[in-house]
């Protein structure tokens, strides 16, 4: 049976808070280990981030890390996306 972390609002916003500290210019992507307090949140202990040219800030938190390294996770924003960015099935 897979374990896969709870993750809640509150911390979510609290990792984008620190991310945004971390001053990764516009248009660009990275991964970033987190701190101490935040290492917890995420599998791995690392988030993945994103500054768009348009000043937005969105992360990815790997809750599950499975096999060939698939995975399942939270995405968040710091402002919603715009419907052109959102795919549908």
């Amino acid at each position: 049976m897979k374990e896969i972390q709870r993750v809640s609002l509150d911390e979510c916003q609290k990792v984008i808070n620190w991310v945004k500290e971390q001053n990764i210019p516009p248009n660009r992507a990275c991964q970033l280990q987190l701190p101490p307090h935040l290492a917890d949140i995420a599998k791995e202990n690392v988030v993945q981030a994103i500054h768009t040219g348009d000043g937005r800030y969105c992360i990815l938190l790997k809750t599950y890390i499975g096999y060939k390294h698939n995975f399942e996770g939270i995405f968040y924003s710091d402002s919603p996306l715009p419907e052109s960015e959102i795919a549908l099935k």
